[in-house]
């Protein structure tokens, strides 16, 4: 259980992370990032947003299927509520370029 937490906390910190390097992103674009599930960058980003850490503009491009909602970082950038676990310059993905 301890160990299922920790994982969900690195990939939140992660996508986080992404977003704010490279957002507004699409959740798809995260995940392709990232090399998380969408499943998992869905529900994560779904809790950034109920945190307040993040929101979703209204309108983007889509390639098919749903259409896109860019995640953006809140401005002021910081994280609330003691809730980010590790991340920083060497998680996954911190160096890749933006498709």
């Amino acid at each position: 259980m301890a160990r299922r937490q920790l994982l969900k906390a690195i990939n939140r910190s992660v996508i986080l992370n992404a977003i704010k390097a490279y957002g507004p992103i699409s959740r798809a674009d995260i995940a392709r990032l990232t090399d998380l599930s969408p499943a998992a960058v869905t529900s994560q980003t779904a809790e950034l947003i109920e945190d307040g850490l993040v929101y979703e503009k209204q309108e983007g491009d889509s390639r098919g299927g749903a259409a896109a909602h860019p995640a953006r970082a809140q401005r002021d950038g910081r994280l609330r509520g003691g809730r980010q676990a590790g991340g920083g310059a060497g998680h996954p993905g911190a160096d890749r370029p933006q498709r």
